[in-house]
C-alpha cells in the first residue's frame, strides 16, 4: 500500500533530518543550536501561509477543471513571494526575542525557502491526487540526502549555524526539481478567476486551519523562547526531535494520503466511516508502541544521539514522546472533516483549543521558567484536545462513541503490557552495559507489544503483517493527468 511505501520513505527523509540536528547538536554550543531553533520557529510561523490551502483545494476539486492546476500554480508562486517578502520583514522584529543580532541574519537567509518550495506546490497536488506517493517521497528523500551532506561538509568546514540555512537552501532546490523532471504537467501561465475562487473558496477554509495550528503548536517554543531564552529552548527541540520525526512523520504521512482517498470515497457513507475508523485505529496502533518505547528509552537514546551535554532534556522527551502519541489519536478525523466539504469544523476546534492551550502554556512557562513543566502543560493539553476532536467526530460524521473504543481499546492495553515488561527488564539489567540495555529494551517491547496485539486483534494484526510483505510489490493504480486544455 501506498500508505506503508510513503511511511518508510518519509520516515527515511525524517531521519536524515534527525542525523543533520543531531550532528549540529553535537558540533554547537546550546546558545548557537537556541539560535538555530529560533531561526527555524519564526520561519515556521511564515510557513504557515503556504498556498492558503491551494493545494487542498486542487487535491479535492482538480478533476472538475483541467485549468483550474494553472490557476494553482500561478496564485502558490505569487504566495510563496509574499512569504519570502513577509519572512525578511519580520526579522527585525524577530530580533525582539533574542540578544545574539545572527537571528534576524539566519531568517532572511532561509526567506527564498519559500519562493522556491512554492514553485513545486502544484506538482505536489497533482502528484498525490493521483496517488503517486513513491515518486513523492523518493523525490523527498533525494533531497534529504542532499541537505544531510551539504550540513556534515558546512560543519567539517566551521561554517557554524550556517551549515544549517545552507542545507535547507539546497534541499529546496533539489526537492522542486525533482518534482518538475517526475511530473510531465507544466503550467501554460494563463490565470482564471472563476478558477481562482473556486479555488480560494474551499482553500480558504483549509488554510484558516493550516495557519492557525502552526502558530498553536508553537506556542510552547516561543514561550520558551521568550522567558528561558536560547539555550532552554534548545533542550526543549532537542528533546522534541526524535518523537516528533518518529510520530510526527506517521501523522504528516496519514493526513497527506488519507486525504485524497477519503475524497474518493465521502459518497459511500459506510465505507467512509469504516474506512475511517480503520486508519485511525491503524494509526494509534504504529503510534502508542513508539511513543510509549521512546519514553522508556529516552535515559539512554538521548545522550547516544545528542551527546551527554542534553541531559536535562531527558524528561522533556520522556513527556513530549507522550504527548505526541495523544496527538494522532484523532489525527485521520480532521482529514474526514474536510474530506466530506467541512473543513470550517478543523478550524473551529482550533480556535476553541487555542483558548485553552495559550494561556495554560504561557502561563506554565513564565511562572516556573521550567521547559520540563512547558512538557507537562502540553500532554495535558493533548490529552484534553484528543478527547475533544473525538467527540466532535462522532457527532458530526455519525459515529458511535462505542466503535471508537473498540477501536482503541486493544492497543491500550497491548502498550500498557509492553511499558510493564520494558520497565521490568530495565530493573534487571540496569548493570549492564547501555548499548545491552538498550537491545533489550527494544526486543523486550517488540515481543510483548506484538504477542499482546496478536492476542487482543488477530485479524488486524494479520492485515498489518499481510500490507508490510506487500508493501514494496504493490503499486497504487493513478488516474492520468489531464492535461490543460490549449
Amino acid at each position: 500500500m501506498g500508505l506503508t511505501w510513503a511511511y518508510f520513505a518519509y520516515g527515511g527523509d525524517k531521519a536524515l533530518s534527525l542525523v543533520t540536528i543531531a550532528v549540529l547538536a553535537r558540533v554547537l554550543v546550546p546558545e548557537d543550536f537556541g539560535i538555530i531553533a529560533a531561526g527555524t520557529l519564526f520561519i515556521g510561523f511564515v510557513d504557515a501561509l503556504r498556498d492558503v490551502g491551494i493545494k487542498d483545494a486542487l487535491t479535492y476539486k482538480g478533476d472538475e477543471k483541467a485549468s483550474l492546476a494553472d490557476t494553482a500554480f500561478i496564485l502558490s508562486a505569487a504566495i510563496g513571494l509574499s512569504q519570502m517578502v513577509a519572512a525578511l520583514l519580520l526579522a527585525p522584529f524577530a530580533q525582539t526575542f533574542s540578544d545574539d543580532p545572527r537571528l534576524s541574519d539566519l531568517i532572511m537567509v532561509m526567506a527564498p525557502i519559500f519562493l522556491i518550495n512554492s514553485m513545486a506546490s502544484t506538482h505536489d497536488a497533482l502528484l498525490h491526487r493521483q496517488l503517486k506517493f513513491r515518486v513523492c517521497y523518493s523525490v523527498d528523500f533525494m533531497a534529504a540526502t542532499v541537505r544531510t551532506g551539504v550540513v556534515i561538509l558546512c560543519v567539517l568546514a566551521d561554517f557554524g549555524i550556517w551549515s544549517f540555512p545552507a542545507g535547507m537552501l539546497t534541499s529546496a532546490v533539489v526537492r522542486a526539481a525533482g518534482r518538475w523532471a517526475v511530473l510531465p504537467w507544466r503550467p501554460s501561465w494563463r490565470f482564471d478567476a472563476d478558477d481562482a475562487r473556486l479555488l480560494m473558496r474551499f482553500g480558504l477554509h483549509v488554510w484558516a486551519a493550516s495557519l492557525i495550528a502552526p502558530i498553536l503548536f508553537r506556542m510552547d517554543q516561543l514561550s520558551i523562547l521568550s522567558f528561558p531564552g536560547e539555550a532552554m529552548l534548545a533542550v526543549y527541540v532537542v528533546a522534541l526531535r526524535l518523537p516528533d520525526v518518529i510520530l510526527g512523520s506517521l501523522g504528516v504521512v496519514v493526513s497527506r494520503i488519507m486525504f485524497p482517498v477519503f475524497v474518493r470515497i465521502r459518497e459511500d457513507g459506510n465505507e467512509f466511516k469504516d474506512h475511517l475508523l480503520a486508519t485511525a485505529r491503524r494509526m494509534v496502533m504504529a503510534s502508542a508502541p513508539i511513543g510509549v518505547g521512546l519514553a522508556l528509552v529516552a535515559p539512554i537514546v538521548l545522550p547516544l544521539a545528542f551527546g551527554d551535554k542534553w541531559g536535562p532534556a531527558i524528561p522533556v522527551m520522556q513527556i513530549l514522546a507522550l504527548a505526541l502519541t495523544l496527538d494522532t489519536i484523532p489525527w485521520a478525523f480532521g482529514d474526514a472533516f474536510k474530506a466530506v466539504g467541512r473543513p470550517g469544523l478543523a478550524t473551529l476546534l482550533l480556535i476553541v483549543e487555542a483558548c485553552y492551550m495559550v494561556p495554560a502554556i504561557w502561563s506554565v512557562t513564565y511562572l516556573f521558567q521550567d521547559v520540563t513543566a512547558t512538557a507537562a502543560v502540553v500532554l495535558a493539553c493533548s490529552a484534553v484536545t484528543a478527547v475533544l476532536r473525538i467527540a466532535v467526530a462522532c457527532s458530526t460524521l455519525d459515529i458511535k462513541v462505542r466503535q471508537v473504543w473498540v477501536a482503541f481499546q486493544g492497543t491500550a492495553l497491548a502498550a500498557g503490557f509492553m511499558a510493564v515488561c520494558v520497565l521490568g527488564w530495565q530493573h534487571m539489567a540496569g548493570s549492564l552495559p547501555v548499548p545491552v540495555v538498550l537491545a533489550g529494551s527494544v526486543t523486550v517491547g517488540a515481543v510483548a507489544y506484538i504477542l499482546s496485539i496478536w492476542l487482543v486483534d488477530r485479524h488486524e494484526a494479520r492485515h498489518i503483517i499481510q500490507t508490510i510483505l506487500s508493501a514494496w510489490q504493490r503499486t497504487p493504480r493513478p488516474d492520468p493527468i489531464r492535461e490543460p486544455a490549449p
